[in-house]
């Protein structure tokens, strides 16, 4: 493929307290840069009076993101020097000035992908990994004593750093792993690559995947990942045509065992399109309800006598018809029962954001992609960013005081882990009253 290409980056990042550690003193942050982003992850360490950690990787994020903010990036060599020289200093005079915080520091990994390059520099047991074709590489080597004076940066006054020599050459399909130190507890490099390799969900939720598998593990320290897939649009999947119920891949031959009539003659492929939509147009008609009918979502039987006399037509074994009481345009989404489960939902306004997609929203909400797709009159391919659609949800539930996450899933009668997922909450204490959640659907 072309390296040149302009590739699409799209980025998350998750943390976690820790089973042993009160306070979270990492901070993993990403900047809009001209032609690329950033990223900058800290992990800050306490000085003589275990206070400052966390001082410390927020100044020297502050830093970072104002050198590149008042400095244009010609040079991303002489950039990350910079930056790196400028986070340095607004620790140590911070802690020079002030004895509470005195000897306080940061591990520190700043990347920068500008142009299709990756570029980066680091102080201290920070963690940078590239996973290209299922192959996972070590960009940084993590120093062995990460709290030695000469490891963090803030304790001297004179910045010490790595620097790449050549940057990476991106291509379609590399992912960049930001990590602080905590990852090695919980994963070997093989899990990490295997995790990796998921191109099927959105990075949002392979980085809560992570976090959330350490947090399992009881894992005792801070860790926070950072995570950015690089994809060329052009490869982006495609609509894919339709094939029949009853057939599967084996079954479908492949094109050059037929003769195709329709070769080198664009009037009448023209034609049979258009009958095509035509045909789909009538039939459409047909199947919804023109009364009453909001613009995202309205699938009904009409309670004809045809259908009563023809239950065992191709619509009645259709599985995923919705049966539902259709409410009037510009008037709020009633609770409905669903045909396949009873199960009563309301529809939910949602705003794609950046690699959404109808597969991976319903991994999140529990509801078939076709059905998304159905709701909402429109494939994948014609999501935009910032667009609103409707989703189907059990509800929206205002947290009231008193309530915990286990007595709204049993409220609901779905799982405390469906809860935490959808509204991509890392644990139950992170729900507070007055806080407004969302209730998806059962898994079934």
């Amino acid at each position: 493929m072309d390296t040149n290409a302009e590739l699409q980056i799209q980025f998350a990042t998750h943390s976690i307290a820790g089973s042993e550690k009160k306070f979270n003193t990492d901070i993993c942050e990403k900047f809009e840069l001209v032609r690329g982003i950033g990223i900058v992850i800290c992990d800050g360490v306490d000085g003589t009076n275990n206070e400052g950690g966390s001082l410390a990787a927020k100044l020297a994020v502050e830093g970072i993101k104002r050198h590149f903010r008042k400095n244009p990036v010609r040079n991303p060599l002489k950039a990350l020097q910079g930056a790196m020289m400028l986070a340095n200093f607004q620790v140590y005079d911070h802690a020079m000035k002030n004895d509470r915080f005195a000897r306080m520091g940061t591990n520190i990994l700043v990347v920068l992908i500008i142009d299709g390059l990756v570029y980066y520099a680091s102080v201290g047991s920070n963690i940078l990994l590239l996973q290209r074709e299922g192959v996972l590489y070590q960009l940084v080597k993590p120093e062995a004593d990460s709290l030695s004076q000469a490891s963090l940066l803030g304790r001297e006054k004179n910045a010490r750093f790595s620097l790449c020599k050549n940057p990476v050459q991106a291509i379609s399909g590399d992912v960049v792993l930001c990590a602080t130190d905590g990852l090695n507890t919980g994963f070997s490099d093989e899990q990490v690559a295997e995790l990796l390799s998921q191109e099927d969900i959105s990075v949002d939720l392979l980085s809560y995947q992570i976090v959330y598998k350490l947090e399992e593990l009881q894992n005792p320290d801070n860790t926070t990942v950072g995570i950015a897939r690089l994809t060329d649009p052009a490869e982006l999947p495609q609509p894919q045509s339709t094939v029949a119920p009853n057939d599967t891949i084996a079954n479908v031959k492949p094109a050059t065992e037929y003769p195709n009539p329709l070769k080198n003659n664009r009037l009448l492929l023209i034609f049979v399109i258009v009958l095509i939509v035509a045909l789909t147009l009538i039939v459409s008609n047909y199947i919804f309800s023109d009364e009453g009918l909001p613009e995202t979502d309205a699938l009904v039987k009409k309670k004809t006598e045809a259908v009563s006399e023809t239950k065992n037509t191709k619509f009645d074994k259709e599985p995923d018809q919705d049966q539902k009481t259709v409410s009037k345009p510009n008037q709020t989404s009633k609770e409905t029962t669903a045909k396949e489960s009873n199960e009563k939902f309301q529809l939910m306004d949602y705003t794609v954001q950046k690699g959404d997609n109808f597969y991976r929203l319903s991994l999140r909400f529990n509801v078939p992609s076709s059905r998304l797709e159905k709701i909402n009159q429109k494939t994948s391919a014609q999501l935009r960013f910032g667009q609103k659609i409707k989703i189907p949800v059990k509800s929206v539930h205002k947290v009231k005081a008193g309530e915990s996450l286990a007595s709204i899933a049993s409220h609901y009668q779905v799982s405390k882990k469906d809860i935490l997922k959808v509204n991509q909450l890392k644990n139950e204490n992170q729900l507070k009253a007055g806080s407004t959640i969302v209730v998806p659907l059962s898994a079934h």
